[in-house]
């Protein structure tokens, strides 16, 4: 196959990787930019393993040679925009065919052991981003808003949040502050009482002691997803936010005050990153008590399918 490497670095095992779902190959460019920006907080050398699943209709055994036909002209139309764009990162792509999206990127990710999955923010399929938010044995990030030609992340924002996924994209944090970005803590009381509740400080600000000139802003406003998206649009740059453990009471994809950020922020025009943690408790159990607990605390504080690999690029340092 052919390479797609503009650059080859050290062994992949020791290298920061990132897995990139892809279902819309145009999109392809903006989301390995994405991940590269993101790999190198952690690592002067990610790699980024670029997949495309091509779903399983059903179907008799003489359509599936049309299915295979599909599935290897996404791969070669990813290859073909990412060499367009000249992306500065080594990547591999990869083709497969599956009934169960969702189950073949956590195989792959069992398979392949990245360290992270970058994801756009479901349009459609929400039960596909809800089960690896839940299930990946890494940490996901789920991608809104940006911009093709590449991410900036010169500014970031993030709320006094809480809870296990709050508490998880607090390293990266710290790593984009490291790396010069400017970080933003905001603290929102909703006004009347509705949209959330008043988050306390102390816990983040603790977490991030080692960010030089932390930016702490307290603001009013109709929602907390309301006021965390009018600092980020006056800041400029991404606004990061954990998801939360609420779907199970709310029916949210990633918990009530995330997905309202994902509205109110694509009419601002604000790009913004959901983040979730593999580590930590995960499950229907935490889904249902954690609203509780956060609140108790705040209160004393004051069948599996089959499965096809189509193969695809390989970084140069892996041949």
């Amino acid at each position: 196959p052919a390479v797609a490497s503009p650059e080859t670095g050290g062994e992949a095992a020791e290298r920061f990787t990132i897995l990139v779902p892809i279902g819309r190959p145009d999109r392809a460019a903006r989301y390995v930019r994405l991940a590269a920006a993101i790999g190198r907080f952690h690592d002067d050398d990610p790699l980024v393993r670029v997949l495309t699943i091509t779903q399983i209709p059903d179907q008799t055994p003489f359509e599936m040679d049309d299915v295979q036909q599909t599935a290897a002209s996404r791969v070669e139309r990813i290859e073909q925009h990412l060499n367009t764009a000249d992306v500065d990162v080594d990547y591999a792509v990869a083709g497969h065919i599956c009934r169960d999206i969702s189950f073949d990127i956590l195989q792959t990710a069992r398979e392949d052991r990245p360290d992270a999955i970058l994801m756009g923010y479901p349009e459609t399929h929400h039960e596909v981003a809800e089960t690896v938010e839940l299930k990946a044995p890494c940490d996901v990030y789920f991608a809104s808003g940006f911009p093709d030609e590449g991410p900036d992340f010169s500014a970031v924002t993030i709320g006094a949040g809480g809870g296990p996924h709050h508490a998880g994209l607090l390293p990266i944090v710290e790593q984009m502050a490291a790396a010069g970005s400017e970080i933003h803590l905001v603290t929102v009381s909703p006004e009347g009482g509705g949209g959330g509740v008043s988050e306390r400080p102390g816990e983040t600000i603790a977490e991030l002691s080692a960010v030089p000139e932390l930016q702490i802003r307290s603001v009013s406003a109709a929602s907390v997803a309301a006021g965390l998206v009018d600092v980020a649009e006056e800041t400029g740059g991404v606004l990061f936010i954990g998801a939360t453990r609420t779907r199970r009471l709310r029916r949210w994809v990633f918990g009530s005050t995330p997905d309202r950020v994902i509205d109110l922020a694509e009419t601002a025009g604000v790009p913004v990153i959901v983040f979730a943690t593999s580590r930590g408790v995960s499950g229907p159990i935490e889904d249902y008590t954690y609203p509780v607990i956060r609140r108790i605390r705040r209160f004393f504080s004051d069948s599996i399918p089959s499965r096809v690999d189509l193969g695809g690029s390989e970084p140069e340092s892996e041949r």
